[in-house]
């Protein structure tokens, strides 16, 4: 193979790998920029949640008070920063991750801790979450606690993924994004 022609497919490559990267860089900034779009979340038991009302779902759900009201409120200022920081960190680790891989000869060890630091993230997101309801809980009462665990049920599915349509695009990736459990 001459130099000439090793030299225009070494450009290729890098070209190919760099637009990859951008368009990867540009779909996760749309992906996590993109908040405007309301979704409802409808479940088997056709609850239906809207997503910037969550707050008054709850409320109306359940049958608040407005001290029962508060407190949740109260739990859920406490919660989202949380987990809007874990989800923003697990995707910068989901780019380095995509952009490690892209690379001709991607290093397993970096793989396999970015992996490992998702991993550690999104464990730490589900134990917010688990503290969020079970906070939630604290203050309900013995019937309000049965239908706000209805409510939590409502929004899985059977195999315990989210059951949440994308407004006409078919989830791939069911208990991730901006429909998941983790945004209540």
């Amino acid at each position: 193979m001459s130099i000439f022609t090793r030299s225009k497919l070494l450009i290729f490559i890098i070209l190919l790998l760099v637009a990859t990267n951008i368009s990867t860089i540009v779909t996760v900034w749309h992906k996590t920029n993109n908040q405007s779009e309301q979704y409802n979340i409808v479940s088997d038991n056709n609850i239906d949640q809207p997503r910037l009302q969550r707050g008054r779902h709850f409320r109306d759900e359940l049958n608040l008070s407005p001290e029962q009201f508060r407190q949740f409120r109260q739990f859920r200022q406490q919660y989202h920063p949380i987990v809007h920081d874990l989800k923003t960190q697990m995707n910068y680790k989901r780019v380095e991750l995509l952009n490690e891989l892209s690379k001709v000869q991607p290093d397993t060890l970096i793989l396999n801790q970015i992996s490992i630091d998702i991993g550690v993230m999104h464990t730490e997101m589900k134990m917010a979450t688990n503290a969020y309801f079970i906070n939630m809980k604290s203050v309900c009462s013995p019937q309000q606690q049965e239908k706000l665990t209805e409510v939590f049920k409502a929004m899985l599915n059977p195999k315990n993924n989210m059951n949440m349509p994308n407004q006409g695009r078919q989830n791939r990736f069911p208990g991730k994004g901006r429909n998941s459990i983790d945004n209540y």
